[in-house]
């Protein structure tokens, strides 16, 4: 694997379009994955889930199973699917247990991606996503670093979206039925997620190459700002 691409920034900043171009670099291969999209694969096709669950914190698992024994269901799924419903419906409160949920279902995403990872034989790994807190970017970076052999030595870029505020509304009413359902949001979680996002600083990140796009025309520019990385490194063939 030549670079792993990490994409952040809130929604309508144009994470996808950039990395549909970047598949068009010549002679590479690309795999992509977004992290909204596996954890709600993580609820369709439930395996990571469950196996996550086991691992993950024993006192969550207890509380969890304890409220399926409670509730009025009979197959686990279902209640899982009305768990996950419920934890998209608002933001919980820090401690709780949609809170914990949303974690576990983080976590869970975490687990997949890191296989796709391991399996994959692509010049470019992308991971897309929000990543719009330290901690959230820490934690995954860190994921990555011990569960992926290889990682820390490998290329790695992480290109956070910044675009002004105007230019993500004016995207939202362009594109009011968007594709996956995990970037439907209201205009005013978009400018709650905005004004509250913690943007990623210059050195954050260890071992990684870190840029702060703010406008379409330094978009434009990413797919280039990685094939001359590359071959001035002496790795791009």
């Amino acid at each position: 694997m030549k670079s792993i691409i990490f994409f952040g920034g809130v929604a309508y900043n144009g994470k996808s379009t950039i990395i549909n171009n970047i598949t068009n670099i010549p002679q590479t291969t690309t795999e992509a994955y977004s992290f909204d999209n596996a954890r709600d694969y993580i609820i369709s096709n439930q395996t990571y889930f469950f196996t996550a669950l086991n691992e993950w914190n024993p006192i969550f698992k207890t509380e969890f199973l304890h409220l399926f024994t409670a509730s009025k269901h009979k197959d686990i799924v279902i209640f899982l699917q009305e768990i996950d419903k419920a934890s998209q419906v608002r933001i919980p409160d820090k401690n709780s247990f949609l809170y914990m949920f949303s974690l576990l279902k983080d976590y869970s995403a975490l687990r997949y991606i890191t296989k796709q990872m391991r399996n994959s034989s692509a010049d470019y790994f992308i991971i897309e996503g929000s990543f719009i807190n330290r901690a959230m970017r820490k934690a995954t970076y860190d994921f990555f670093a011990q569960a992926v052999e290889g990682f820390n030595q490998t290329k790695k870029y992480f290109f956070y979206m910044n675009m002004p505020l105007k230019t993500l509304l004016r995207r939202k009413e362009k594109t009011k039925l968007r594709k996956e359902k995990s970037v439907q949001v209201k205009k005013s979680v978009l400018k709650k997620a905005y004004l509250n996002q913690e943007i990623i600083e210059p050195n954050e990140l260890d071992n990684i190459e870190i840029h702060i796009i703010k406008s379409i025309k330094e978009s434009n520019d990413i797919p280039s700002i990685i094939f001359n990385s590359i071959k001035t490194n002496g790795v791009y063939s």
